[in-house]
Order: C-alpha cells, then structure tokens, then sequence
C-alpha cells in the first residue's frame, strides 16, 4: 500500500480546512495576506535552527546503524521483497515479547 494515495485526494481539503480556520482566526482572506506579506521587510539570513538533545541523538544512532557492518545487507532484501509483495507475515506475538523484554531490561 502506497502511503502517497491515501493522503492525495485528502490534500486539497486538508488546505481548504486550514484557509477557512486561517480566516476565521485573522479575518483576512489569501488576498489580503499576500499583500499584507508583500509589503513585509525581507527576513534576516541569520536564521537559526537548534535541535534537541533527543534529535541530535537519533541522528546519531542512524548514523551509526547506517555504518555498521553487522547489517545483513540478504535479509533485509529478502525481507523488503516479502513486504513489496504482500507475503510478509510478521509474528507478532514474537513481537511484543521482544518489546516487553526490551522494556524489562531498560527498568531492571
């Protein structure tokens, strides 16, 4: 299943939404936002984007997950073609002992 197709027919309602709740919040129409934005001073280029420890963080392990060589490059192939083709049978009581075994060790 494509993600993509479930959101697309969604897109121009999830916009009309926003402009009617932008208009109702400010009154002011798109007309009225584009002039009143025109006639704004340019922004200043010392923009500034902080990330989170928590972010920072994430980025790493990715990172670090990316360049590990225990990644089994075969599995995780096969795994992708069984899930493109619909054959992909997760055992999901397998999963959540894992998940809850994981959880056991972080508070023990």
């Amino acid at each position: 299943m494509d993600i993509k197709n479930i959101y697309s027919g969604m897109q121009s309602y999830l916009q009309n939404r926003v402009d009617k709740d932008e208009i109702a919040e400010t009154g002011q129409t798109d007309s009225a936002r584009s002039k009143k934005s025109a006639k704004r001073a340019p922004s200043s280029s010392s923009d500034k984007v902080n990330f989170s420890d928590e972010a920072k963080l994430f980025a790493t392990s990715v990172r670090t997950a990316q360049n590990a060589s225990g990644t089994r490059a075969d599995k995780v192939a096969a795994l992708k073609a069984q899930v493109e083709a619909g054959t992909y049978q997760p055992d999901s009581r397998k999963t959540a002992e894992n998940m809850l075994a994981q959880d056991l060790e972080i508070y023990m």
